[in-house]
């Protein structure tokens, strides 16, 4: 499995993995994904990665197909864009059970 593969994130507090991928796992892994290809473009671009507001601006301006799903920020309101999970946890443990999904 490469670093990118969902099959990584596989325990979902289980000791064992599963194949299924921890569900907010994925948004953290995807959000390190963010900050390295916002970083990459600012240093190819010659440009420090200490510059917040340029970090912050090449961030909106990324767009890449994480594990989570499409990654991608609406510029208007500076959102997360594509599909709506909904999830219910039970009160018993971390179970997540998907209700739907919108895009």
């Amino acid at each position: 499995a490469n670093a990118k593969d969902s099959t990584v994130w596989d325990t979902d507090y289980a000791a064992v993995g599963d194949g299924k991928p921890d569900f907010w796992g994925t948004f953290a892994y995807d959000s390190v994904w963010l900050f390295a290809y916002a970083m990459n473009a600012l240093l190819r671009a010659g440009k420090s990665v200490t510059d917040g507001a340029a970090l912050r601006q090449e961030m909106l301006n990324t767009h890449f197909e994480g594990i989570s799903g499409d990654f991608f920020f609406d510029k208007a309101s500076q959102d997360r864009t594509g599909a709506l999970f909904f999830v219910m946890s039970s009160s018993v443990g971390p179970v997540y059970n998907t209700l739907g999904e919108a895009t």
